[in-house]
């Protein structure tokens, strides 16, 4: 029986890792457009990667970082993007005019951070776009760091943004997601979806096959 738990694999750059999420059940396929990040594509790559599958196959989620809003919606656009991730610091307004559903982020502390390490806050603010699809709560560190880097996300942290969110908001949890712990962790927590990146990955941006399929087949033992 499928997981109700839904799936996001993200920083997929390969058509194989992307036929993989399709074929281990993904709900959402996430596409990094972050020039910093090691799983970036360009637009022009992201469109072949993306023209690659029919329409019924995934969300497909842009992943963006204070880029303008131009740059946003010629990437909705040219690679037909369902949703878009804004991982940034973009205001409700920005988020506002982009006209497509946005995922918005929410960044908690590490799970038991070195002792030398300063905690960052928890992001609880409840002020959220009109166009909010979901909520993801991410780890970040004491550098102000987050997404693909296996930092696995406080849950009592995300517990709070839950608890500072009105009740019917889809909340993604995502931070050091592996198949070893999605399993107890979406028994604890019970999120609307899991994202996962560098936890399937053998090195950055190429995905390991056997993890994917290890990560999938433990969330729906879980359910």
């Amino acid at each position: 029986m499928p997981s109700s738990t839904r799936i996001k694999f993200c920083g997929l750059r390969r058509p194989e890792d992307v036929a993989l999420a399709v074929q281990w059940g993904a709900d959402y396929l996430g596409f990094v457009f972050v020039e910093s990040s090691p799983r970036a594509l360009t637009l022009d790559d992201a469109e072949r990667l993306i023209s690659t599958l029919s329409p019924a196959s995934a969300r497909r989620v842009g992943v963006f970082q204070d880029a303008s809003s131009t740059q946003v919606r010629e990437a909705v656009e040219r690679c037909q993007l369902d949703l878009v991730q804004l991982h940034g610091r973009e205001s409700v307004a920005y988020a506002e005019g982009l006209d497509v559903p946005v995922i918005v982020v929410r960044r908690v502390p590490v799970e038991a951070p070195a002792a030398s390490d300063d905690t960052p806050p928890v992001e609880t603010s409840a002020t959220l776009p009109a166009n909010t699809f979901a909520v993801l709560v991410d780890a970040h560190d004491a550098h102000g760091r987050s997404g693909g880097l296996g930092l696995r996300a406080d849950e009592t942290a995300f517990e709070s943004v839950r608890a500072s969110l009105p009740a019917e908001t889809r909340l993604f949890l995502a931070g050091g997601l592996t198949p070893e712990n999605v399993g107890a962790r979406v028994r604890r927590l019970r999120p609307y979806a899991v994202d996962v990146s560098s936890g399937v990955e053998s090195a950055p941006g190429i995905k390991n096959a056997a993890r994917m399929r290890a990560f999938a087949q433990a969330l729906e033992e879980a359910e």
